[in-house]
């Protein structure tokens, strides 16, 4: 183990997402968007705010994000492929790729915080601050690799999320079925992914995670650690609670009319949901 504050990898991660965030935001908006001038997602985006126009825009470093975490080491190591991880939840810390994948998590949080604070509403900036907050603490300590990574594998549902803005500002009827079909997916996901773990989460921290913590870094890092994970399983459970409502008045017919499209996006609304940014 370094003698370093933090893994010099954990920074290297840092570094490279804030990078990778901007520059596919930039590319996106002034290169690639103008070449289809013609499109309606291109129209109806200039149609918008600029507080909403940048949250919109943002689901491209956020589905590159998404991409790196699931197609990457962090996913391995939530399926179990890391013996390590496996044994030591939270004592466990490998410093080079995880704790590069753990920093490159923290930098978008970073770079999309920085780029839509202005716009965010109270429940995403607790989820960014918190969710910085704590990848870093995991760094500094060298602890509860395991917790996070298996956070970094739930990005997955962010694909289908961000697919679903993305026909919304296309012009896509919410009640058609190309929005009904991606509702649909993107529920199925975040359930899979986000809520179905939840349970096994607070076992292993009740259980153990808490008493390996406070044994290796005291009572006072075991309690924040505690927050950090109650504060995850509150927003997961909230917007899950959220989704379940509006499927529910959907299903039954209780949803009155929806919006049109254009509506959503200028009052900041998506299909019934609080807010266009996403639950990274």
């Amino acid at each position: 183990m370094s003698d370093a504050f933090i893994p010099p990898h954990f920074l290297m991660g840092v570094g490279a997402s804030i990078v990778t965030y901007y520059a596919t935001y930039f590319t996106v908006d002034k290169l690639i968007l103008p070449q289809f001038k013609s499109s309606a997602f291109y129209q109806n985006l200039e149609k918008l705010t600029p507080g909403k126009r940048t949250a919109i825009l943002t689901i491209f470093p956020s589905t590159v994000h998404a991409a790196v975490h699931c197609f990457g080491l962090p996913t391995l190591i939530a399926l179990g492929y890391s013996e390590g991880h496996n044994l030591h939840k939270i004592a466990f810390y490998d410093e080079v790729w995880p704790a590069f994948y753990q920093g490159f998590f923290a930098g978008y949080m970073i770079a999309d915080y920085t780029r839509t604070y202005e716009d965010l509403e109270p429940a995403y900036v607790v989820h960014h601050v918190a969710s910085c907050a704590a990848w870093i603490l995991s760094g500094i300590l060298r602890s509860m690799q395991w917790q996070t990574t298996l956070l970094q594998f739930c990005e997955f549902s962010t694909f289908f999320l961000n697919l679903r803005q993305f026909f919304l500002t296309s012009g896509y009827p919410s009640d058609g079925t190309t929005m009904t079909v991606t509702n649909l997916v993107f529920f199925f996901t975040f359930t899979a992914v986000r809520v179905v773990p939840l349970p096994m989460i607070l076992r292993e921290w009740v259980t153990s995670g808490f008493r390996d913590m406070r044994a290796k870094d005291g009572l006072a890092m075991a309690t924040v650690g505690t927050m950090f994970t109650m504060i995850h399983t509150g927003l997961q459970t909230a917007w899950f609670g959220m989704m379940l409502k509006k499927l529910i008045q959907v299903v039954t017919g209780s949803d009155g009319k929806h919006k049109n499209k254009g509506e959503e996006k200028a009052n900041g609304e998506t299909n019934g949901e609080a807010s266009t940014k996403k639950e990274d």
